[in-house]
């Protein structure tokens, strides 16, 4: 481009007269030596059109750039500064002056007398104030012929070119040329440096560079500044289900809702991409109230299906994180590294409550939570750390066959004995694993621990009909699980009808498409022959019409609806129809939680032959159900 529009500038040189080739030779000259130095733009076209002026006398010459399909003004020097505001920027068209239609149609205007011209009607009274009476224009083309801006030459009095300002004008635009395609290439290398390819919003190194203009604001002038860092649930399960081109449609599409928030909340406000799912909007002047109303309005934003490929519709979920600094609700920090540590923080909070609790969270920091999460994730560690150490113990609850009492299977539980804080509790170990991702390595430790467990049995002659694992919704979904079954029976040799893969009812109440990717994990384990059991049946509620279309073999009902049995007749009622829908359906069903036996009677008379509970066994370590006896553990089972 540079060298096909020099030669251009030449050649226009050669056909002006002798008295002027030195002059436009010279601010050739020094055009292209300005470019070489770097010279900012403005600087090069305003000392281009003084060297226009001068070769023209009564001539005012202008530069303009094509900026976000506008014309912004680049250099007008001899014109009154104060007359040049309402050509700062300008909308490309017919109505907008000799510049706006020459970038419109892509061709030279040379307006005669401004005062007649309906193209300069939005503009006459401006022009002819700043003592404009003839504007000629001539867009300046870049090499592939799109426009880059317009040089024009206006006069005081009406008037037409000739041949002289043909050539003169031929020369400034090639020189134009020059300048602004060197903008061009420097404004793409640094949109492609500090902007998401995606989805066109500032990336994580501006976004930090933004924060920190904005930290340094606020804190000279004693304004608030709030962070949101929005952290989109699910995201993964998009890609693999609905495969990357739809992953990129959906962040796309929750970019500009962001960025569309963002604005509305204040004019100066910075949305930004810090990773693949992971965003940030900078909130000048919000204190903690109004950065909890934009975390809301968010919200409410994402709430609108994202249609996928194929017609498929998925509703945005996110977890935000809130920081301030400054004003009321301000935690303290003063710096952008606090700031967005903070935020952090927070958005990690907000995603812990996502396996109990469906749907968007919002958190705010404070002291407190730093304090919280620091023992959250030293305990995390040490889970991790247990997980790859071996350090995790299996027991094992049996399940008894309530008119015989014989053994009827084992459900297998995790159990973590802490070499410094004691056995820590499933009901403290089991939600951080699911909260920090390791649910899925635990789950398939299980597999593998109960698998190994079993063929020791058998090896040993201990009669324990199968197993029962109970996996997460994360685990189900995840698609290596199905070959992490297989490969556990295979290498102990045992048959796929001796394990049971229990899963909770959940599962079939997430979005849509989570609970087809769910139930076709299912159907593979099925297809593999292990058995399926759905646990705590009863507490979803709405899964009942999906029973029919699930590939399972036994449901579980959960222990709260043993809790008041003996005196709720409203509870015995619910326990019957949980009953004889599952006798309905030719399933097996397990009672979970047996304490009493009046439980144990009850459940016999109405169709429900196996439970498990205190009333039987209490979890027990592998060698104690070696020479566990059913008949003496529990008196009054027939021996």
């Amino acid at each position: 481009m540079r060298t096909q529009a020099l030669e251009q500038a030449i050649n226009a040189v050669v056909a002006v007269n002798a008295r002027n080739q030195v002059t436009l030779l010279a601010a050739a000259a020094e055009a292209v030596a300005a470019l070489a130095r770097d010279v900012p733009s403005h600087h090069i076209m305003a000392d281009l059109c003084r060297s226009v002026e001068r070769m023209s006398p009564g001539a005012i010459a202008a530069v303009m750039r094509v900026e976000h399909g506008r014309l912004k003004l680049v250099a007008m020097p001899s014109a009154d500064p104060a007359a040049l505001a309402p050509f700062r920027d300008l909308p490309i068209g017919l109505e907008s002056g000799s510049c706006g239609a020459a970038a419109f149609l892509g061709q030279p205007v040379a307006v005669y007398d401004i005062a007649g011209d309906s193209r300069w009607e939005p503009l006459r009274e401006a022009a002819l104030a700043a003592g404009l009476a003839a504007s000629w224009s001539t867009p300046v083309r870049a090499a592939d012929g799109s426009v880059l801006g317009t040089f024009a030459l206006c006069f005081a009095e009406p008037r037409l070119p000739d041949a002289f300002h043909e050539n003169l004008v031929a020369v400034a635009t090639n020189l134009c040329a020059l300048a602004l395609a060197r903008d061009h290439a420097q404004d793409r290398i640094h949109r492609l440096v500090s902007y998401d390819a995606l989805t066109g919003l500032p990336n994580r190194q501006l976004l930090l560079s933004r924060t920190d203009d904005a930290v340094a604001q606020a804190n000279a002038g004693g304004t608030p500044l709030s962070m949101l860092f929005i952290d989109l649930n699910d995201f993964k399960h998009v890609n693999d289900v609905q495969g990357h081109g739809a992953g990129d449609r959906f962040l796309t599409e929750v970019a500009a809702r962001l960025q569309l928030v963002a604005l509305n909340c204040h004019a100066d406000a910075v949305a930004g991409r810090l990773s693949g799912d992971e965003f940030a909007i900078l909130l000048p002047d919000h204190a903690q109230d109004r950065a909890l109303a934009a975390a809301h309005a968010l919200l409410d934003a994402l709430s609108a299906p994202v249609v996928l490929t194929h017609g498929h519709r998925l509703i945005p979920s996110a977890s935000i994180g809130i920081s301030v600094l400054g004003g009321p609700g301000g935690d303290g920090g003063r710096d952008r590294a606090t700031l967005l540590h903070h935020a952090d923080l927070a958005v990690y909070q907000a995603k812990r409550r996502r396996p109990r609790e469906r749907g968007n969270h919002v958190c705010v920091y404070d002291a407190s939570l730093a304090r919280r999460l620091g023992d959250r994730r030293a305990l995390e560690l040490e889970l991790r750390d247990a997980i790859a150490d071996g350090a995790l113990r299996m027991h094992y609850q049996p399940q008894i066959h309530l008119a015989s009492g014989n053994l009827w299977a084992v459900e297998a539980l995790a159990r973590w004995p802490h070499p410094r804080r004691g056995d820590v509790p499933p009901a403290v170990f089991v939600p951080l694993a699911e909260e920090s991702g390791l649910i899925v390595e635990l789950g398939y430790w299980a597999i593998r621990e109960a698998c190994a467990q079993q063929a020791q049995w058998r090896q040993t002659g201990t009669a324990v009909p199968a197993m029962s694992v109970n996996l997460s919704p994360l685990s189900i979904r995840d698609p290596g699980l199905s070959e992490v079954v297989a490969q556990a029976l295979q290498a102990n040799g045992l048959s796929p009808g001796e394990l049971t893969i229990e899963i909770t009812e959940s599962v079939f109440l997430e979005q849509a498409a989570e609970a087809e990717t769910a139930i076709a994990t299912i159907a593979t384990l099925r297809r593999l022959g292990v058995r399926l059991s759905i646990d705590d049946f009863g507490t979803g509620f709405s899964s009942l019409s999906r029973l029919t279309r699930l590939p399972v073999e036994e449901i579980k009902l959960d222990r709260s609806f043993l809790l008041d049995l003996e005196t709720s007749e409203a509870t015995r009622t619910l326990v019957e129809a949980v009953i004889r829908i599952g006798r309905a359906r030719n399933l097996n069903v397990v009672a979970e939680g047996v304490t009493s036996t009046f439980q144990r009677q009850f459940l016999l008379e109405q169709g429900c032959h196996v439970g498990q509970g205190f009333l039987f066994a209490q979890p027990l370590p592998a060698a104690a159900i070696a020479g566990w006896q059913p008949q003496t553990a529990w008196p009054g089972l027939p021996g």
